[in-house]
């Protein structure tokens, strides 16, 4: 009856042996990037750096984004500004600077500035406008980066749990 006893023993391990096997072989099969868990945890490491580095250049990206929209907005102000002054000098007859009679010296003078001014803003509104859809490409593309970096660190995340099941 111990013989009987011992051979169940046995076919049990062997049993048992076997399923941690396959759950071994299983979690080699699931792991998702190969390698040493030693260099997934400095892989791990330097991709949380590069990670960090590209969110920082992100919020670069956004105070740039925020100041060409403040340069937008300033010169389309300037250009409405400059309107204005053209169109209320060309109604008045005084100077309400001066109080003497507005000529067509002064008011060419005055056209030929808010004209200068209306040019300089227009251009400026379409270079920043210009630069600001290459920055915001340029957040699209970090962030796109980013979400590689984070999936990569994830996956070796991922190795390393099952690498300690299987040591385990």
């Amino acid at each position: 009856s111990q013989i009987e006893d011992k051979k169940r023993q046995v076919q049990g391990l062997k049993n048992e042996s076997t399923f941690l096997l396959q759950q071994i072989e299983t979690l080699e099969n699931e792991i998702p990037v190969k390698g040493e868990m030693q260099s997934h945890g400095k892989a791990i490491v330097l991709l949380k750096e590069e990670s960090e580095k590209l969110k920082q250049k992100i919020e670069n990206l956004d105070k740039d984004i925020l100041e060409k929209e403040k340069t937008i907005a300033v010169q389309s102000q300037i250009m409405k500004d400059s309107v204005e002054v053209k169109d209320q000098l060309s109604k008045l007859d005084i100077c309400p600077l001066c109080q003497t009679k507005v000529t067509d010296n002064h008011k060419h003078h005055v056209f030929e500035k808010s004209d200068i001014a209306l040019s300089t803003a227009n251009e400026l509104i379409k270079q920043s406008r210009k630069e600001l859809e290459e920055t915001k490409k340029m957040v699209i593309d970090v962030k796109n980066e980013i979400g590689v970096i984070e999936n990569e660190m994830h996956a070796r995340k991922i190795s390393v749990v099952k690498k300690q099941g299987i040591i385990d």
